[in-house]
């Protein structure tokens, strides 16, 4: 369609432009307070945070294979290094599992 067929149906009112709606912009003062779910999002992550400084801490391997039974999730993982020998330890079951790493 050329400009003057598209000029002459909007004249005759069979086409309209559509008009672009104003960008909302952002209220400083609505963002400023944190919702009440925010809130609650920071409470519930603040209970988790000393378990993720937990899993942050660098785990330093051991070069005998655990036989205690654990009492926290950290301590069901254990890195094994003997030699050239490398495992992961896993406690789950009842039992410590390994599997051989390369």
């Amino acid at each position: 369609m050329e400009e003057n067929q598209f000029n002459q149906l909007e004249k005759d009112g069979k086409i309209s432009v559509a008009k672009e709606k104003p960008v909302e912009t952002l209220d400083v003062k609505k963002t400023a307070a944190p919702s009440d779910t925010m809130k609650n999002l920071e409470m519930d992550f603040n209970m988790y945070l000393p378990f993720f400084e937990m899993l942050r801490q660098i785990k330093r391997p051991v070069d005998a294979a655990p036989t205690y039974t654990p009492r926290s999730f950290i301590e069901q993982i254990v890195f094994y290094k003997n030699g050239t020998t490398l495992r992961l330890y896993l406690y789950f079951g009842n039992a410590w599992h390994y599997v051989a790493l390369s």
